[in-house]
């Protein structure tokens, strides 16, 4: 007995990959793809972040030299110095002289009606109180 042929034209040449397997390499291709995109915007953030952090480090490195020089040239010494320096005669008011200015006033928590009315000690404009 003879074997009945098969037909070739209804057997298929190459791969035979089924629409379910189509679709899950896509989607393992498009989940790679976004880990890759993802990794490098974290990367690219990262790199911002450490510039950032440093140029904070200088400017508070710069801050802090500022500060001291300003508290060094303040000092009553070095006050002392310019004012020699350039010719001044200046010295520290007597405590007469000198206006204390209650702690309410100076927060603005006492509503006077004339705000300049404060309670002082000493003189103003060269009259004693």
């Amino acid at each position: 007995m003879s074997r009945p042929k098969k037909n070739r034209r209804k057997r298929s040449e190459g791969l035979d990959i089924h629409a379910p397997s189509i679709a899950i390499l896509v989607l393992a291709a498009t989940v790679f793809l976004s880990y890759l995109w993802l990794c490098g915007k974290c990367d690219a953030m990262g790199s911002q972040i450490k510039e950032r952090e440093s140029e904070l480090e200088n400017l508070n490195r710069r801050v802090l030299t500022e500060e001291f020089k300003w508290a060094r040239m303040k000092s009553p010494g070095n006050m002392r110095q310019y004012l020699r320096q350039h010719g001044l005669i200046m010295d520290w008011p007597d405590e007469a002289r000198i206006l204390r200015v209650p702690i309410r006033v100076r927060l603005g928590f006492d509503q006077d009606p004339d705000p300049r009315v404060v309670s002082m000690t000493g003189s103003v404009g060269g009259r004693n109180q």
